[in-house]
């Protein structure tokens, strides 16, 4: 597909030889457009009144920029979840200058808006790893508590948590995670320390890798949940960082959809959200961090490319 005119790249079809199956794909329609009525059986099923609107809705991360209120070039979000997909709003001049091949564009429910999109693979599923194999299950409460005590920098130890691979802000199924630094005098804190601390690294290498954007940027996913995540992202990008008090951003985007489709307007007042200030001494200590974090991915790329 064509993002920005909205049609079928005919040519491709044509060039993989199924240009005759292109009335085989479903119409493109707008993200809040009303593509029919709940049928009787569904309106029955969910005891439902009948005829009730049903949009094209969105995809989940579309879902939750709009939840978020995310509409404007140059507006930064990220969802904290398995995955860590990063995101910047650009107007469609700025899509066309930052396609690239790595990472996505994707064209924003609201007319004439896209977003870039870094979606990294290793997000949580790494301190999952780590929670779970390393600290034998303990709960987050008291992991946080626990390397809440070491230091920036888990005095020497780096983590990369490509335990899945990588796809951005670089692509390489045979990516590894791996703890370095390790010393005798280092504990089980110090690596589960280091694997938070590596996933906000790798979070800013993504937005690195996406245009500069507002200096602030609004999280969702399971993982916003912790304050001890939110101020380590917020200190190691240097932003402000917004958490919306809504546990289902997705599904409240879908519904700021749908009030357009019918004509409605979103309520106005103030969102509320919880603000993460960044700390001037925590981010100089990350960007020294995040070097060495990249000299370390550069020196093991050929590694990963051969060994595995």
């Amino acid at each position: 597909m064509n993002i920005y005119t909205k049609e079928y790249a005919n040519e491709i079809l044509e060039a993989m030889g199924i240009l005759d199956k292109a009335a085989a794909f479903p119409p493109i329609e707008a993200s809040d457009k009303i593509i029919g009525k709940t049928t009787d059986e569904i309106t029955k099923l969910l005891h439902l009144s009948e005829n009730i609107p049903v949009i094209a809705g969105a995809i989940d991360v579309l879902a939750v920029a709009a939840g978020c209120g995310l509409d404007s070039a140059g507006q930064k979000g990220t969802i904290a979840g398995t995955t860590l997909c990063n995101y910047v709003v650009l107007d469609e001049k700025g899509a066309k200058d930052n396609f690239g091949e790595v990472g996505s564009v994707l064209c924003h429910p609201n007319d004439g808006k896209y977003i870039r999109l870094m979606a990294a693979l290793s997000g949580t599923s790494f301190l999952d790893w780590v929670r779970r194999e390393v600290l034998e299950d303990r709960n987050i409460t008291e992991t946080e508590n626990a390397i809440s005590q070491i230091p920036i920098g888990c005095d020497g130890v780096i983590a990369h948590p490509y335990i899945f691979g990588e796809r951005a802000p670089f692509a390489l199924p045979t990516a590894c995670a791996g703890f370095y630094g390790l010393r005798a005098h280092h504990t089980k804190y110090h690596m589960a320390r280091a694997a938070y601390e590596g996933m906000a690294l790798s979070l800013k290498d993504c937005y690195k890798s996406l245009p500069e954007g507002d200096n602030e940027l609004y999280i969702a996913g399971g993982a916003s949940k912790s304050d001890f995540i939110c101020q380590m992202i917020a200190d190691c990008m240097g932003h402000k960082i917004y958490r919306l008090k809504e546990n289902e951003l997705g599904i409240k985007g879908v519904y700021y959809l749908l009030l357009k489709a019918v004509g409605m307007t979103k309520c106005t007042s103030a969102e509320t959200a919880d603000v993460f200030e960044p700390d001037l001494y925590a981010n100089q200590e990350y960007n020294k961090i995040y070097l060495s974090f990249c000299e370390l991915k550069e020196r093991m790329m050929d590694f990963w490319k051969t060994k595995f």
